[in-house]
């Protein structure tokens, strides 16, 4: 297997232990080695919400051959869409230097397109990012979603055996279940896709000023190269 140098310099295991570079999952990368949710909210300016598992940690990814840390729990809860987009954290177009690499800001893909069609059998979330790398490390792959709609299944197994309570996927386990994602409703532009509170194969659109304790930001850090 042919791994990009940038595996190589960036935190966290250089091995994967499931998938490839289109999609895999290198393992976890502790706050210490990258950077706590604290910080990094002060660095990309956003204050509001509520701060929560700061030192949670992050997943390091594969996806195209890029590198992507996304945070293993939401790192704030009560927090709207609109308030991540005036920091400018929702698609990429900022940036931060950690340990002397620069990393883009953003929020997950929960849809394959964008827009999305909410009234679609699967809401379009078969084929996005989300599906792509949160799926495949948690206990229920291949088969065995809660919302099978959303999710074409059998999806690839890891063997990670992440469960909602690991990745605070489900409103059982706290605040901050659902997680913004980047997409608008294309029936109502209002709304957002956010991913989970109902299971991690769960997807549903709100309000993007909707600041309720159950939407949250799960930040990504996708290095660049």
């Amino acid at each position: 297997m042919r791994y990009s140098q940038a595996v190589f310099s960036v935190p966290g295991p250089a091995t994967l232990i499931g998938g490839d570079m289109t999609e895999g999952f290198f393992g976890e990368v502790t706050s210490a080695e990258l950077i706590t949710g604290d910080a990094l909210a002060s660095e990309v300016g956003i204050s509001a919400g509520t701060s929560q598992n700061s030192t949670a940690g992050w997943l390091k990814f594969a996806l195209d051959d890029k590198i992507l840390f996304v945070a293993k729990k939401p790192i704030r809860h009560t927090i709207s869409w609109d308030n991540i987009n005036a920091a400018d954290c929702v698609y990429g177009n900022k940036t931060v230097q950690i340990g002397g690499l620069t990393y883009k800001v953003r929020l997950m893909k929960g849809a394959e397109v964008d827009p999305f069609n909410y009234e679609a059998t699967d809401r379009d979330a078969i084929g996005s990012e989300w599906n792509r790398l949160m799926l495949p490390i948690h206990v229920n792959a291949p088969s065995s979603w809660a919302y099978p709609e959303y999710v074409a299944s059998p999806t690839k197994d890891w063997g990670i055996d992440y469960t909602d309570e690991d990745l605070l996927t489900h409103n059982t386990y706290g605040n901050g279940s659902y997680s913004w994602c980047q997409e608008t409703r294309s029936s109502d532009t209002a709304r957002r896709v956010s991913r989970g509170s109902y299971g991690v194969s769960y997807s549903y659109a709100s309000s993007s000023s909707n600041v309720s304790a159950a939407r949250s930001w799960r930040p990504v850090l996708e290095l660049v190269e």
